[in-house]
This record gives structure tokens, sequence and C-alpha cells, in this order.
């Protein structure tokens, strides 16, 4: 069987632009498949494009190949905890019709132009390859006072990609897709989408020069297009490759306080769930997303892991000695407010005045916190901080404060890598500080993520945190809990499970784990919100309704199975 290089040489109507880079499957199983997930894939190849008139071409070529070449576009490729870079299928027989299948990476991290449509409403155009950094760095060159919307996974992942795959994040704007206006993409069989409303306006007038900006103005300002609205099944789908997406981001506000707030009691919890509900529910729009977690969830965040070199999980008089000598309350809750600056300081006395029962709140805005903030960053005192903190006990209170002043950098819309710490609780090789690039892939970190919805109800969650504990312990999993709050009736709970991902045991102990954790839950009501490579395959069955009607869709634009077979069932 010839090489995918062979393949393309062959194929003399295949002409990429010239920067465009072919794989063969040694270099691309080598490239792409370092993954955080414990899943082994081999490739056929890669094509690294650099333009997206490239991708019709690649479609075209992938339907005239008899090689069974199956198409697999990534962004950044940092999908970490759900398939990373991975393809959902493997170089080997399809299990429906026998063949063997060849899957090809189709690589748009080069793909990174951001224009700003309209930088009245905060209108911007992005490519695939776009991160959180490189938009916050745009707009900041351009002095533009917008929040890029952004998640824990940092720096580097794709701003499209997680808008496709219904992600979200802690500022005003938490749901991505939402904030999504207008997507461009080509379907399998060559046939290029964009949205109706541009057409009809485009076939209708003589666009040119200003009128431009008015035919994107309307088109980039109304979501939902006219007739069936046809964008959300590029979400979660293998409907085609997006190449261009504009999404509308959230004005930086001009007061802002970020709060903290501590129950050391664990019969605290329905107090603290009804105060987050009625919040939530009062102050809409003026208080972002809340997130509430666990003890044993910050210890990753604030302390290492005691039991590195065994890989097990924390035992509970070790995680209440770690609580103690951190001073880390049960729950702790984490939340902002966004307004003007009465809006925000009238809110803060009533957050106040709801969590009166709590033991301890903290607000960005407190004296003690801007102080303490200004001297660790001050250039000048930074050798009188260096030998202050040979103290232990007040290193720790620096080490504190530089993670929570990442946290509302993060809150405030600032990108940064705080919260990718997490993934190395397990890593043995390299640690979080160790790392260069920061690419838990890259470093050998063992991540899966648990992301199911639970109501918001302080019995669903009660039970949900016996299931989540019970099961992962069961499996010598440390049961970290996130709760992050999508409304003041609805839940995302995202469990990240870490393992060390260089034994072979420790893989299956984790997949193990996730597969009793989705399928006990499921029993119960918890249905993850997104499901990683291989359970796109198990679980997205033709049992399901939406499989049969998607099966058509497929069926009549991908006739030849070209892309993204195995994702969400296909």
């Amino acid at each position: 069987m010839p090489s995918l290089l062979q393949e393309i040489k062959r194929d003399t109507e295949l002409i990429l632009s010239r920067d465009s880079i072919v794989l063969d499957s040694v270099a691309a199983t080598e490239h792409y498949t370092k993954s955080t997930e414990g899943f082994e894939r081999r490739l056929f190849g890669a094509i690294k494009v650099t333009h997206h008139n490239d991708i019709p071409q690649i479609l075209a070529f992938a339907n005239r190949s008899s090689a069974n070449i199956v198409l697999y576009p990534i962004s950044t490729g940092n999908n970490w905890g759900y398939g990373s870079a991975l393809p959902n299928l493997d170089t080997a027989n399809d299990s429906n019709n026998e063949e063997i299948l060849r899957p090809v990476i189709v690589d748009l991290s080069a793909l990174r132009q951001i224009s700003m449509v309209n930088p009245k409403l905060g209108i911007v155009r992005v490519e695939p390859g776009v991160t959180q950094k490189q938009l916050h760095e745009y707009l900041e060159q351009a002095q533009l006072n917008f929040m890029v919307p952004v998640t824990g996974a940092g720096n580097h992942c794709s701003i499209l990609g997680n808008a496709l795959e219904r992600g979200y994040g802690i500022t005003p704007r938490q749901d991505h897709f939402a904030a999504l206006t207008d997507l461009k993409a080509y379907l399998p069989d060559g046939t290029h989408y964009q949205s109706p409303i541009r057409e009809l306006l485009a076939s209708h007038q003589n666009i040119r020069g200003k009128d431009e900006e008015h035919l994107d103005w309307v088109n980039h300002s109304y979501k939902w297009n006219v007739g069936p609205y046809l964008d959300g099944l590029f979400t979660q789908s293998a409907f085609g490759i997006v190449h261009e997406c504009t999404i509308r981001l959230k004005k930086r506000p001009d007061a802002f306080d970020s709060f903290y707030v501590s129950y050391y009691q664990k019969n605290a919890l329905k107090t603290a769930i009804k105060h987050i509900n009625t919040i939530l529910e009062e102050f809409e729009g003026i208080v972002g997303s809340i997130n509430l977690m666990d003890k044993r969830r910050v210890i990753a965040m604030v302390s290492s892991n005691p039991n590195l070199s065994s890989c097990h999980a924390l035992d509970d008089a070790q995680v209440n000695q770690i609580a103690e000598d951190e001073d880390i309350p049960s729950w702790t809750i984490a939340g902002t407010i966004y307004g003007n600056k009465k809006v925000c300081k009238a809110v803060k006395q009533e957050i106040t005045g709801r969590f009166k029962d709590a033991d301890r709140i903290v607000f960005s805005s407190s004296m003690l916190v801007r102080i303490a903030t200004r001297i660790n960053q001050a250039e000048m005192l930074q050798p009188l901080v260096k030998a202050i903190r040979k103290v232990k006990t007040i290193d720790q209170q620096f080490e504190r404060l530089n993670t929570l002043r990442n946290g509302i950098e993060i809150m405030q819309g600032k990108p940064n890598e705080v919260a990718k710490k997490l993934a190395y609780w397990r890593n043995k090789e390299t640690s979080f500080a160790q790392s260069v690039n920061k690419s838990p892939s890259e470093d050998g970190c063992g991540l899966l993520w648990y992301a199911p919805l639970v109501p918001m109800e302080a019995q669903h969650i009660s039970a949900f945190i016996e299931h989540v504990r019970g099961t992962c312990l069961k499996h010598d999993i440390d049961p970290m809990i996130t709760f992050t709050n999508l409304s003041h009736d609805l839940i995302d709970s995202t469990i990240p499970i870490l393992f060390d991902a260089k034994s072979i045991e420790a893989r299956k102990a984790a997949q193990d784990c996730l597969t009793e954790l989705v399928n006990k839950g499921l029993v119960q009501g918890y249905v993850p919100y997104r499901l990683n490579i291989e359970q796109q395959q198990a679980f997205m069955t033709q049992d399901l309704s939406v499989h049969r009607i998607m099966t058509n869709i497929y069926e009549k634009l991908d006739e030849n199975g070209i892309l993204q077979r195995g994702r969400y069932g296909k």
C-alpha cells in the first residue's frame, strides 16, 4: 500500500499551498499521538495546511483516493483529557465493514488570522489556530477593551475549537458557543457553507467598500440566521471542517471584584448551595459563573503530591493534615462581580450579607489583597520579597497569593497557565514548574475528564459527591470535585481523572474509573456535556434517534465516509 506522500504525488489534481507540510505515517504518528488519555493510535499521515483554500482540495483528494483515507481536522490539538490531537479511530479494521481505515490528521493550527469585524461591538473573526493568548495579545496591541473567552486550558488552546465543543468559562460570556455568531465551513463533499444572511445580502446588493461593513454588521450581530439554524450542526459533530468563526466578546467592565468564600464544616454544603443559587438567580448578568471546589481539588492547586512516588490516592488522614497545614477549608467558593462601581459595591454588600454564616470571605478589592499583590509585583521590592520567602510559612502565603492573582486574571479574561498545574498531579517525570512548554500531552501527563450536568439541588449534589468519591477511590484515583454553575438551576461538574501515564495498570484503572463514573452516573441522571474520542463511539449509538437522523445527513454529504468516522457515533 502506498504512503500518504506517494498518494499525494500520484494525484496530479492536488496542489497545496507552498508552505503546507505533508507528513508520512512515522512522522505523523510521532508528532500527533502524544496524549494525556492513555489511548493509542497510528496514523497514515498528516497534512498541515497554511491556507483554508487547501481544505476543499484535501477533501476532494480523500474522496478520489482508493486508500480509505479518513480525515481528522484539529485546531491546535490541545484537547487534553478528551482526545488531545488523536483521531477517533486507529489504523485498523472498521468493525462495521471490515475496511482498513487510514486516518490522516488535517492540522489547522497554522491558520491564525484575526480580524476585528466591529470594534464597537467587540465582534471578532478568528481562524482555528488562534489561541487564547494570541487573541489577548491582539486585543492589547489594538487597545481594544474586551475580554478573551478564557478557559482553564491555558494560553495555547484554540478559541474556535473550544466554541465548537460547546465549552464554557467563568467570564460573563461563559457559554462560548452562545457567543459564536457566524461560521464558515467546508462539507465533506466540498460544498462551502456560510450564513444565509450573508448570501441573501450579497446576492441582492452590490457589496463594495463601506457596504461590506454593513453586511458584516448585520450578519455577525445576529446569531440565528434565517430558516433552519444549521450552525449548531457543526458543534460536537463530523458535519464539516470549520475554517473560520465569528464571536462576540464582552467589554471589560468599569469595575470588577472577585470573591472567595470558605466553609470549614463538611455539613455546610447545603447552605453554600442555597446561597449560590440565590445569588445567581438574583444577580444574573452581574455575577459570573461561580465555582464550588472541594478540599481535595484545592489541595492540588496549592500543594505538591505527597504520594507522587507511589501514585496512590491520598487517604483521609493525609487530606486532613494537608488541609490543616495549608489552611484549606472543606468547601471553597469563587465567583466574580462585573459592572460599574456602584453596582459592584452594592452587589458586594449583598454577597457579604448572604455569606455571613461562612467562616471567611475575601474580596480581590480588599486592601490586604491589593497591597500584597503590589508588593509581590513591584520590581524594586523583589530582593526583599525573596528574603521574606525564605521563611516557609510566609513563602506559602506568597504562593497562595500568586495563585489567587492568576485566578483573578482569568476572571478578567486574561489567559494564563495557573489551572494547568492540575494535570501534573501524578506526573513523576516532569513537574509543572519544570515544564518548558506547559503541554500536558508533551510532558506525559495522565488526564481524563468526567464532566456531567447535575441539577442545582442539595440532594442531587450530595448524591453526586458520594458517587464520585466512592467510584474514584475504588480505582485509586483522587476524587477532586469542582462544580461550575452554568445557571442558577444547573451545574457542570468537572472531575479530573489523574494517573501515571507511563503505567499500563494506571492507564487501565483510570479508563475503567471513567467508564464506571459515566455508566453509574447515567443511572442516577448525570449526563456528560461532552465525551472523549472513545466514549463518543460507545455512547452515541444507533439506539438514539439523533444517531439515525445524523446518519442520514452524513450519508448524503459524506458518501465515501472520508471525514471523522467515529466522532459522536458517525
